[in-house]
């Protein structure tokens, strides 16, 4: 505790020196949310302030030119240290990994084993279908602020570009190869049944909130959607959606809205800020729906008041929580479409006999009608050798832009040979891939005028922001860098 403070700044600040001499950050300068109309001014980023003077039991902070002189103090000792250190005479952070007892204990016993006690909270949070444009066109002063104090790049997800695959990618920083997860969707090859890879018997990786647990860390897991609750939460200590929603967090922030609604994720975000204050995380993931990325294109106004509602959460969650390292990206972008094509009649024009399963499929067709820029093409028993003749057959198709055969989608995209078709298809930015009903009522429907969707190459590219974290030397380019982040700096 501090036994004296500055009351005429806004910044809040203790430092400590446990027995050996070590000094610990244990919380920092508070955070404004930011206000539309004066961002510049109600923000107060809590940067790493230069240290001046240090003594054994007291501490001389400047900030600002406004300095606050030999702060005396006790530190309680937690179990939850933070981990970053300030050396004497130096305004140079440097990582307590340098002094091993600083991060890990030894417990002793029976069931002895490392405890891990992580440097400060690490925040990941996925903003589903979160295009680029998005941020180019609409107001997000928050993201803004943290992204001018961190950095803000486009990188690119994995392909397919889909819910299920990128934030398994997110959360166990590997490639579908390695974590198994090619689609939404799946036909299994050797009993035909076709299933949702919803549950976490499919992930063959170790995802990052697995490793937590086994190394006495906490984590949250807060999804709007519930299928990416029961893909994900295995190993999580807390695990909400908005479709399951537990009653603390319909106590603390409501009932959730509807998942077909533009308040729905902002829900999501609050959730995870609540539970952080009921328990605290060493690791907390959020993951949204992108009801409005389909529905609305950046320039018209529910996409600004869905980024506002989205802004204003991750605003509250900072200002609450003001030591955690935040990380925001997207597991895919959009794109509007315009032309839909039926595979399996390109095919069976040329006596091809195949079976077209959509990877983008999943239970929330209001969103895509499960539509979207990537297929996979199982070849009928009497037909496999056919299969460079229908791969042909579709490269010649309109609409079409790749076909990949199987070892080439292991080799190029990073797919799992075992969970994927024969034939890989990939769409142009206009087009996507559907059953022959709805091609007979394309434009009757609807679902031709102003669909939005994504699963293509063209729906790639997404926004990294990465604030108030230890990024040197740390290449980020593509989502998946997050949770290698995690495991690599956070973990490591």
């Amino acid at each position: 505790k501090l036994a004296a403070s500055h009351s005429t700044r806004e910044n809040r600040c203790s430092n400590a020196i446990n027995s050996t001499g070590v000094i610990l950050k244990l919380s920092t300068w508070g955070m404004k949310r930011v206000s539309s109309k004066n961002p510049s001014s109600s923000f107060r980023h809590h940067l790493n302030r230069r240290l001046g003077r240090i003594t054994s039991d007291s501490v001389r902070l400047v900030s600002g030119g406004c300095s606050v002189s030999y702060i005396s103090f006790i530190l309680s000792y937690t179990s939850r240290q933070h981990s970053r250190v300030l050396t004497p005479d130096s305004d140079r952070m440097t990582e307590a990994a340098a002094l091993p007892n600083t991060r890990v204990s030894n417990l002793t016993g029976s069931n002895s084993r490392k405890v891990l006690h992580m440097p400060k909270t690490t925040v990941l949070i996925t903003i589903d279908g979160l295009d680029p444009e998005y941020m180019s066109v609409c107001d997000a002063p928050n993201l803004r602020e943290m992204a001018k104090h961190g950095f803000h790049i486009n990188g690119k997800c994995m392909m397919p570009s889909v819910t299920n695959v990128n934030n398994v990618s997110v959360v166990t920083g590997k490639y579908p190869t390695e974590h198994g997860i090619s689609s939404n969707y799946r036909l299994v090859r050797e009993t035909g049944e076709e299933i949702y890879m919803e549950s976490g018997e499919y992930i063959l990786a170790e995802t990052f909130f697995q490793r937590a647990t086994k190394m006495g860390a906490k984590s949250i897991l807060s999804t709007a959607k519930d299928k990416l609750r029961t893909l994900l939460s295995e190993g999580a200590s807390t695990a909400i959606s908005s479709e399951r929603a537990p009653g603390w967090a319909v106590d603390a922030v409501g009932e959730p809205p509807p998942i077909y609604s533009l308040d729905v994720n902002g829900w999501t975000i609050r959730a995870a800020t609540e539970a952080m204050k009921r328990s605290p995380a060493d690791i907390v993931y959020i993951s949204t729906t992108d009801f409005a990325m389909h529905t609305y294109a950046p320039e018209e106004p529910e996409s600004q008041q869905h980024i506002t509602i989205l802004d204003d959460a991750i605003g509250d969650l900072v200002e609450a929580h003001p030591d955690v390292t935040l990380f925001l990206t997207a597991d895919h972008g959009m794109s509007p479409k315009s032309r839909m094509v039926v595979l399996d009649d390109a095919l069976s024009r040329h006596g091809i006999a195949a079976q077209a399963v959509p990877i983008i499929k999943d239970r929330y067709v209001v969103h895509h009608n499960n539509l979207g820029g990537c297929m996979f093409i199982f070849m009928d028993a009497g037909h496999s050798e056919r299969t460079d003749e229908a791969a042909q057959v579709l490269r010649e198709t309109v609409g079409v832009e790749r076909v990949y055969t199987r070892s080439e989608a292991v080799e190029e995209l990073r797919l799992n040979y075992d969970r994927i078709g024969d034939l890989v298809v990939t769409g142009d930015s206009e087009t996507v891939f559907g059953p022959k009903e709805l091609s007979d009522s394309w434009n009757d429907t609807g679902a031709g005028s102003g669909l939005r969707s994504h699963a293509s190459a063209y729906e790639q590219d997404v926004p990294i922001i990465g604030y108030n974290g230890d990024f040197d030397g740390f290449e980020f380019r593509e989502n998946r860098d997050l949770g290698r982040y995690v495991f690599e700096r956070v973990l490591g």
